[in-house]
């Protein structure tokens, strides 16, 4: 190579690095200090080698060998302007190497966010997620003090996390290892700290996560993006996850909409519940103790209590028309996709065997907040009709969404959780049937005590929680039974409440005997309850 070729070449690389993508620019900025490195000692070679003839010099002793083996001579085989063109080409293959294979170091984390800071400030996102995700796990480790330089100096410094449980198992012995880093104690301080990368990774993540507009990109738009920042073992996704949430949920026609009615198809038990391009219902539910995790229920949950309860003009008239477009119109209405929501998630707690009901309890607070709106007073509405309004197909979607939970005590192994049933109502249990059952008594028990709600519907809820009952025949099912009809006498635990047995009597007194036949002892458990009544069978 010649001096010219030499200068062409740089003129190539600068021409070159102007056109390349700005996340590449930004990725050849973290090695700075390594690429400038290498090109001074590859500069240096080459200038070296292209005026050889001037400043050669003398092979060292040590290298005669290899000096013997190797000539260079611009008269000879292997002259000085191939010596140049080699430096060159390693040149070039060391600086892809340290683009695409070197690692980020704690040293990077401040150039990287200070990067970010700049790109975040002129809302340039896409390019900020581009540069940003594949550093994201190691910015998560130098967040929590996981780089190895970092759980050696805490180590000798004694300041590590101590575990608990731990430590007081040992409260009465010698600690060992304790004693070993007081030994070793006085050796932390020739280690860095390793805060100031804790401080820039802090940095790095609060952009990421606390930013509302960029939570409103990657949800829109990147949805990957967002599976990957709930997962991350970061104190930051608890409040993204709620802020995710319920700005998702107030948004009809939202990403989280438009999953769950991709998902619909996908009914009954099984771990691959979810599609996997719905990425945000992966991210939560894919592994159902990330939901728990970051209470996923609770965004959702308390939005749609706020929509039944504060609703704006459009939906207060939505809750009083017909629900004949119901199948349609469901995956706009925010109560709807909630219950579908609840569906899943708590469908893929029982398929993983998690000891949590994902606090399923919020869908009988939707029923009370639709019983406390309920009104059938509108022109052309059939109060006969199977769902006279909207809200009746509501309820019914919760009444009938708790029953199929009940049942999936058929199918939980032997040994699960969800298979047992506390004594009384009102001991906690983690068993998802279990839950269901007394959630579904608590929403007979808003139904039954509504003045706003008619005789026909309420007796089509009760007949729904009867038909749940026709499923619990086997020997097996004794105590699912057992706690099942418990929970509909007395309305989920109100056991002293006579108006609700009042109307339950009443209710039930007009049931057609082909349903209640399957039913007798429900009957005379009420019966028992409210000796007053007259339930209208015999038992």
């Amino acid at each position: 190579m010649t001096l010219d070729g030499f200068l062409t070449f740089l003129g190539l690389a600068a021409a070159a690095y102007a056109i390349i993508p700005p996340v590449a620019r930004l990725r050849i900025r973290l090695q700075l200090g390594v690429q400038v490195t290498v090109a001074c000692l590859a500069l240096l070679l080459v200038l070296y080698f292209e005026f050889f003839q001037f400043v050669a010099l003398p092979c060292p002793a040590v290298l005669n060998a290899v000096c013997g083996s190797i000539q260079i001579s611009p008269h000879g085989p292997f002259t000085p302007q191939m010596a140049a063109f080699v430096v060159v080409l390693v040149w070039m293959i060391l600086a892809f190497g340290v683009v695409t294979s070197l690692p980020p170091s704690r040293r990077s984390l401040r150039p990287m966010a200070d990067l970010l800071e700049q790109l975040f400030h002129q809302a340039r996102y896409s390019e900020a997620v581009d540069f940003i995700v594949p550093h994201l796990t190691f910015a998560e480790r130098a967040q929590n003090r996981r780089l190895w330089s970092q759980r050696v100096r805490d180590w000798l410094a004694g300041d590590r996390i101590l575990d608990v449980e731990d430590l007081l198992a040992k409260r009465d012995g010698p600690d060992g290892s304790l004693a070993k880093r007081n030994l070793f104690g006085p050796l932390a301080s020739m280690l860095p700290s390793g805060h100031a990368a804790q401080e820039n990774a802090e940095r790095i993540l609060n952009l990421m996560y606390l930013s509302r507009q960029f939570m409103d990109y990657v949800s829109s738009q990147r949805p990957s993006v967002t599976a990957v920042l709930l997962t991350l073992d970061v104190h930051q996704r608890f409040d993204f996850s709620n802020r995710l949430l319920e700005s998702l949920i107030s948004a009809p026609g939202s990403r989280l909409y438009e999953e769950l009615e991709r998902n619909a198809n996908y009914e009954g038990i099984g771990h691959n519940l979810v599609v996997g391009h719905n990425f945000i219902l992966h991210a939560y539910f894919s592994d159902v103790r990330v939901a728990g995790t970051l209470h996923a229920w609770k965004p959702v949950g308390d939005y749609v209590i706020t929509s039944i309860r504060n609703p704006d003009e459009k939906n207060v008239s939505k809750l009083k028309e017909k629900s004949d477009d119901f199948d349609k119109g469901r995956w706009h209405d925010p109560v709807a996709v909630g219950i579908a929501y609840f569906d899943l998630m708590v469908r893929s707690a029982f398929s993983q065997d998690v000891e949590d009901a994902m606090w399923l309890a919020y869908l009988d607070h939707f029923v009370d907040e639709l019983a406390q709106v309920y009104d059938t007073g509108g022109s052309g509405i059939d109060n006969t009709a199977e769902f006279p309004i909207w809200a009746s197909r509501l309820i019914y979607e919760v009444v009938n969404t708790l029953g199929r939970w009940v049942e999936l005590t058929h199918v939980a192994p032997v040994n699960s959780p969800h298979r047992t049933f506390p004594k009384s109502l009102h001991l906690g249990s983690p068993s998802i049937p279990a839950n269901a059952a007394r959630s579904l008594g608590i929403s007979l028990h808003h139904i039954l005590r509504s003045k706003r709600i008619e005789d026909t519907f309420a007796m089509y809820m009760v007949e729904c929680a009867i038909r749940d009952l026709r499923y619990l025949v086997q020997p097996e099912d004794k105590e699912a039974r057992r706690f099942l009809i418990k929970s509909i006498v007395s309305g989920g635990g109100h056991e002293k409440d006579k108006a609700y047995g009042a109307r339950l009597a009443h209710l039930i007194s007009r049931i057609d005997y082909v349903l209640i036949q399957d039913a007798e002892d429900l009957v005379g458990a009420a019966q028992l309850a409210f000796p007053d009544e007259n339930f209208g069978h015999t038992t």
